[in-house]
């Protein structure tokens, strides 16, 4: 027995649905980042589960030196800092999929620290300082 075409194609549709919904989300959180009154470097907790991704904005000005380091069980947290809207900014002075970091701030505006595991679930310290 031949099923319609029309019954054919939102069974497939179904089963696409079905298929993409059982896979894990990856959650992405964005956190601002905000220094203590008269401090220039915060300490930051945080984890990654299921493949996800910790987001940190914090405005600086060009010029501006940033310093990050991050520490985990079994270094499985690794992080690329970049200005919000330039992904590529300091990609050449190592910024990016790093556990340390330090360097001279291009721009003024936002800049995006993107925390990430490398090997599963995991808990980390981040420390970021802005001189």
């Amino acid at each position: 027995m031949q099923f319609p075409r029309k019954l054919r194609a939102l069974a497939l549709v179904a089963i696409m649905l079905f298929a993409t919904s059982a896979l894990p989300m990856q959650a992405t959180s964005v956190r601002r980042v905000r220094f203590p009154r008269g401090r220039t470097t915060t300490v930051l907790r945080g984890s990654i589960v299921n493949d996800g991704m910790n987001q940190y904005l914090l405005s600086a000005r060009a010029g501006q030196t940033m310093s990050v380091h991050i520490t985990s069980p079994r270094k499985r947290a690794k992080f690329d800092v970049y200005p919000r809207d330039n992904r590529s900014a300091l990609v050449s002075s190592g910024a990016e999929d790093t556990t340390d970091w330090e360097g001279s701030l291009p721009e003024s505006g936002d800049y995006v620290i993107s925390v990430y595991s490398v090997g599963g679930n995991t808990s980390y310290t981040l420390e970021v300082a802005i001189r």
